[in-house]
């Protein structure tokens, strides 16, 4: 996925200049002086919001999209690393976020190992603000997903149930896994987190589930 999101760094950049309205509310529980990762940071953008109030470090694996945030934002901390291997020791932040990140991690087993990194980072009581498509919500990706999952329950593809392989920003068999609202609460649940706050966020541009979870 590193590798696709460096082919549209710059397209899915110019698409999400500025924070989008309808999310502003789940940066509500940022504190004065917290330490907050952005995990999947992609162009920077939620710096706007969050590091007027907090200590903000950015991480995403596209060195491209590092880079372009890094001259948007020139005086923030951005790292390039993996999701899968956070680079910062335990207990280190008290908000971690995970905007539209989830979806593209392609297996439940990384999908949990993700977690379980944003798990050991937080500190204790640390919240976790996780998004992801409702990709159910679209007509066109809803017949999609139930044909690609008839060819994987058949055994002809190799991706899992709800996997699909679409285009995307002009980049053929672009990965995402198509949460429902009861997959994506088991999963944050079987992660060790407690849901304080669940629902979906839509817009002209489509639909979003979240969750807002704490560490226990």
């Amino acid at each position: 996925m590193q590798i696709k999101y460096n082919l549209i760094a710059g397209n899915f950049s110019s698409s999400r200049e500025k924070p989008w309205q309808e999310m502003a509310f789940l940066f509500d529980s940022i504190n004065d002086g917290d330490r907050v990762l952005d995990l999947g940071c992609g162009n920077g953008r939620f710096c706007e919001i969050i590091s007027p109030r907090a200590d903000y470090v950015g991480l995403d694996n596209s060195e491209r999209l590092i880079a372009l945030a890094k001259n948007r934002y020139p005086d923030i901390d951005f790292v390039v690393a993996d999701a899968l291997s956070i680079p910062f020791a335990d207990n280190s932040f008290d908000k971690v976020y995970s905007i539209a990140l989830l979806h593209h991690i392609a297996s439940e087993d990384m999908r949990q190992r993700v977690l379980s990194e944003i798990r050991r980072v937080l500190k204790p009581d640390g919240l976790a603000v996780i998004t992801v498509w409702d990709l159910w919500s679209k007509p066109k990706r809803k017949k999609s997903i139930i044909w690609q999952s008839f060819l994987s329950f058949l055994g002809v593809s190799k991706l899992d149930l709800c996997d699909v392989m679409v285009e995307w920003q002009g980049v053929k068999d672009f990965y995402f896994h198509c949460f429902s609202p009861y997959s994506f609460k088991r999963l944050i649940k079987e992660s060790g987190f407690s849901i304080i706050k669940d629902g979906r966020i839509t817009s002209k541009r489509g639909a979003n589930l979240y969750i807002i979870a704490k560490k226990d």
